[in-house]
């Protein structure tokens, strides 16, 4: 499911699936940018101010949980080649230039956000929470033809390990069936990629045709094995007020983007718990390869209710799901966790 997040005049999508990573859907609402880029423009090869753009993501990313310094730009050619990135190349496309075509990015790097572009094609964003891999990617009818969508997962699998079950997928704002209007190059390409599957996502009116882009972009994931996917309802032509459509602007517009970034600050206890660690725990718990490892001795000693009070905390209280309080009176009190977690702990990346 999407959710609509309003924050002042600001406006941006989330979706239930993505929940765990950084990300948004942005909209044309909520930044400076002046005429036909009003106003939340995060396009730079559109023809608005760069001052503006690089301001509209500062109001976005201070919303969101970004910074204009870690995003990396896809630059849109309608292929499906897809880039594994990482934070060398942080700032490519604002503020230097991106040299590789590419429609879509994938990282496991903290501190990168990746951004596609959209206006009427269709933008999806992965997250998988177990490798802490984001991807995202911008399928346009041929991208879409051309399987993008299954190669984002593919490169995931390839790349980094991730299971198809574990991976999870947005699919966000674009031009709907209701709008789509084709000739039939369109129809064509899709039945030649997905076989007579293709027609349930095809409709003839007259002499013309309407394709579910986001129907198919599904198709391509379910086939995957992706199962967790948020599809958004929103079609960008039928509201271009609230998102940008070239085909309503018939091309004088701006763009509006699927960005996602992975969180890295939180170690996961169980299969939904989340505790942070103070730093002097982190040195005398260790490190290793990027994980560290809590001693289950540590954990029953204090998981009772209330730990923090009776095993002597600074800070004491009661605690609740998600609480983050820092002991730092030795080993053994350097966690405060919540009774009900599993007895088993996992080891969960940094």
């Amino acid at each position: 499911m999407f959710h609509t997040i309003q924050k002042g005049s600001l406006e941006y999508l989330t979706a239930d699936a993505l929940e765990g990573a950084i990300h948004c859907f942005s909209t044309r609402y909520g930044g400076v940018s002046e005429g036909q880029f009003s106003t939340l423009n995060l396009g730079t090869s559109r023809g608005d101010k760069f001052e503006n753009v690089v301001e509209n993501y500062r109001i976005l990313g201070s919303a969101v949980g970004f910074t204009p310094e870690e995003v990396v730009h896809t630059w849109q050619e309608h292929t499906d080649i897809i880039l594994r990135v990482g934070k060398s190349d942080c700032g490519k496309g604002l503020f230097r230039n991106q040299p590789d075509v590419c429609d879509g990015l994938i990282t496991n790097e903290p501190g990168v956000a990746l951004v596609c572009f959209a206006a009427d094609c269709t933008p999806i964003l992965f997250y998988d929470p177990v490798q802490r891999v984001v991807a995202a990617i911008h399928a346009g009818w041929r991208g879409t033809a051309n399987g993008i969508a299954r190669k984002a997962v593919e490169k995931m699998i390839a790349e980094f390990g991730s299971r198809p079950e574990d991976i999870c997928a947005a699919i966000g704002p674009s031009i709907s069936q209701c709008c789509f209007e084709t000739d039939i190059d369109v129809p064509q390409a899709m039945l030649r990629a997905f076989g007579d599957e293709a027609n349930a996502f095809i409709e003839k009116r007259g002499e013309k045709y309407f394709v579910d882009n986001k129907g198919l972009n599904k198709l391509w994931l379910t086939r995957a094995g992706v199962t967790k996917i948020d599809v958004s309802p929103a079609c960008t032509m039928c509201q271009p007020e609230r998102f940008w459509s070239h085909r309503y602007t018939k091309g004088h517009r701006g763009s509006h983007t699927g960005i996602i970034k992975p969180r890295h600050e939180k170690t996961r206890f169980g299969s939904s718990h989340l505790c942070a660690f103070s730093e002097p725990a982190h040195r005398l718990l260790g490190r290793k390869a990027g994980f560290f490892m809590v001693h289950e001795q540590v954990y029953r000693q204090n998981r009772r209710p209330n730990a923090g009070r009776a095993g002597g905390c600074r800070r004491g209280g009661s605690l609740r799901p998600g609480d983050n309080r820092r002991c730092d009176r030795g080993l053994q009190r350097h966690l405060c966790l919540w009774p009900c977690l599993s007895e088993k702990l996992r080891r969960a990346p940094v």
